[in-house]
């Protein structure tokens, strides 16, 4: 199995998602159990690794806004974080028209001036990114652009403009890395659910591997997982919300 996460975390978040997906969602216990491996890989802790064997730091700017992250407020145990509960939906697509419609309306960031925008750009994400609705993507994008245009500063919105609009663009290596750090960062202090903050800094984690490859990206690594260790602990979310979500961190 090829692992694409580096074990720059504690294995203590291993032993947090198995007893989170213990209780809640026995049948998800495999996937999450492929990420307890990979965040267990090596017995040593990372610190008291090799660092000759890691290769060259690329992008001070990059580590530099990585670091940052450290100030945020992580908490390992599962038990002091709140329980977040998503409402019951018959498929993917409400589902998360529900977890986006509910973050929105509590983040704060809300306005006349630019709603209508926002909840035509998730609408259309919620059809395209889980419905596979293809010809949404051009609306979808458009839609953001105009939300920020009229003064949005939503975390998730912003998100969506790096993840979409800025990719197309193709901008460089570095400059897309810098960009999914700092949408991703404000994701991690918002209201918005454990899923949406987990594909926000997954996104980061891949940009970053691909620019930095020598980068320690340790307090990424640990609020992303924390993100889908909160995932796990939603019983109202949907099996392939999880299953795919675990997934992809241990590929």
């Amino acid at each position: 199995m090829r692992i694409g996460i580096r074990c720059e975390t504690f294995p203590y978040w291993s032993m947090n998602i198995i007893r989170a997906t213990t209780r809640c969602h026995r049948r998800w216990l495999l996937p999450l159990a492929c990420l307890c491996l990979a965040c267990s890989h090596s017995s040593v802790p990372a610190q008291q690794q090799d660092r000759s064997k890691r290769p060259p730091l690329k992008s001070p700017a990059i580590q530099s806004e990585i670091d940052r992250l450290r100030t945020k407020a992580l908490e390992p145990d599962p038990k002091k974080r709140p329980l977040v509960i998503s409402d019951r939906a018959p498929n993917r697509k409400e589902w998360l028209e529900k977890v986006l419609a509910r973050g929105y309306s509590t983040s704060g960031h809300t306005n006349s001036k630019w709603d209508a925008q926002v909840h035509s750009a998730f609408a259309a994400y919620a059809s395209y990114s889980r419905d596979s609705k293809w010809d949404l993507y051009k609306p979808m994008v458009e839609a953001v652009s105009a939300a920020l245009k009229a003064g949005c500063d939503d975390p998730f919105a912003r998100y969506m403009d790096t993840r979409y609009r800025l990719a197309d663009t193709r901008p460089g290596d570095e400059a897309f890395a810098l960009a999914s750090l700092r949408a991703c960062a404000p994701m991690f202090d918002s209201r918005y659910h454990p899923v949406l903050k987990f594909y926000a800094g997954y996104r980061a984690m891949e940009a970053t591997r691909i620019a930095d490859v020598g980068g320690n990206r340790g307090p990424l690594i640990a609020l992303t997982t924390v993100a889908l260790e909160d995932l796990a602990r939603d019983t109202n979310a949907t099996s392939d919300e999880i299953f795919e979500a675990a997934e992809m961190w241990v590929e």
